[in-house]
This record gives structure tokens, C-alpha cells and sequence, in this order.
């Protein structure tokens, strides 16, 4: 049995809520910037969703918004890391997957960087899973910079990808992970995308 240390739950934990809703009744530097429509085979960028009629998600800590029809949870997480997850909600009675994003904080003694820490993490994302990296690049605008990773990796018989975003602030490590199947990347790039964008470690804002 495979022993997951605390850099690998960032990647494992949103794959085994993946695993459990299931159940239930080569890389490069490049930004990823366009997508490709699967219906009309056009590239387009993904863009940034009215947010205004979204909910909002705040700690003291973080703040998020998501669409309305997506769900929050805070409590009974698997792991003591484990801060909130959002979930999409199935579409069918066939959907046996819900899109998610999960947010994991945990102390950092020994990794000083977000350059160290990035590079711990996605060590033992490969040394399991193999490369498969899409794209990865550091993000140095704004309050905070941040690593941006999309991954590709196959998990129970089926095809899955991952956002991760990867924040070092005050002694401690923070990823937010989109899970999705890949076969519906597309679908929710636009939604990913906007989610990820109202992101934000509030303690890490400049005050005015």
C-alpha cells in the first residue's frame, strides 16, 4: 500500500472524494491560455463568469465565490488539512461525478519557499502518478505569487485533471485543487477559471 505523505494530499484527497461520489446512489512552461470548443473545434480563451449572483464562501482566513447551484463543506473532511471543498451537483441520474474544488492548509517547518514548496509537491505527484504535467508557470502579479499546475493522471479506469494553485504564507502551505473528468474539461474551464479568480488568502491582502 502506498504511503501518502502531507506534500501528495493536495492530489490525493480530491481524487478519493472523486472515488467516493462515484460510488454513491508531457509538460511544458506555457500559461494555458486557450481551449478548444469540442463541438465547432474552435480555440478560444477561457473567460472570466459573471460572479455577482454567485455565493460566497469566508473564513478568516479565505475567501471564495462559486456558482449557486454548487454546494459548500466544512465539517467531517477527510484529513485535518482539508479546509473546505466546493461540489458541483450532478446534471443526470447517470453523473456518477462531481466536478470539486478543495482547499488544504498545513504547516510548513522545514520548506521555507514557494519555489521549495511547488517543487516537493509535484516530486511525489510524478513519483506516483507518472509525469502528467499539461502546463505549469509561476504567477508573480498581485498580493501573492502563486504556482499554477494542470495535470493529467488516470485513476480508476478513468481520465482525470487537476488545477492545483500552490500559496506559501506565514509558515504555511496552501493548495486549492479543481478536480474534473477530462472528457468534460471544456465544459467547466470557464467556470474553473472565474472560481479560481475570486480566490483569495485574505490575511495575505494589502490593508488600507
Amino acid at each position: 500500500m502506498i504511503k501518502f505523505s502531507k506534500l501528495f494530499w493536495p492530489l490525493f484527497f480530491p481524487a478519493l472524494f472523486m472515488l467516493q461520489s462515484a460510488c454513491s446512489p508531457s509538460g511544458n512552461n506555457d500559461s494555458e491560455q486557450t481551449h478548444t470548443n469540442s463541438v465547432t473545434g474552435k480555440t478560444t480563451s477561457p473567460r472570466i463568469l459573471d460572479t455577482r449572483d454567485w455565493k460566497t464562501y469566508r473564513t478568516d482566513t479565505f475567501f471564495v465565490k462559486y456558482p449557486p447551484s454548487w454546494t459548500v463543506q466544512d465539517k467531517n473532511l477527510l484529513a485535518k488539512p482539508m479546509r473546505f471543498y466546493l461540489r458541483s451537483p450532478r446534471v443526470s441520474a447517470n453523473d456518477k461525478f462531481s466536478e470539486n474544488l478543495l482547499v488544504v492548509e498545513e504547516p510548513l517547518k522545514k520548506i521555507k519557499t514557494l519555489d521549495e514548496y511547488y517543487r516537493q509537491n509535484k516530486k511525489e505527484i510524478e513519483d506516483v502518478m507518472g509525469n502528467g504535467v499539461v502546463t505549469e508557470h509561476k504567477v508573480t502579479e498581485g498580493p501573492l505569487p502563486y504556482y499554477e499546475l494542470n495535470y493529467k493522471v488516470q485513476m480508476n479506469n478513468r481520465a482525470l485533471r487537476f488545477r492545483q494553485h500552490y500559496y506559501v504564507w506565514d509558515h504555511k502551505g496552501i493548495v486549492v485543487t479543481f478536480t474534473g473528468l477530462e472528457k468534460d474539461w471544456n465544459k467547466y474551464i470557464d467556470t474553473i477559471q472565474s472560481i479560481f479568480s475570486t480566490f483569495k488568502i485574505l490575511p495575505a491582502l494589502p490593508r488600507k
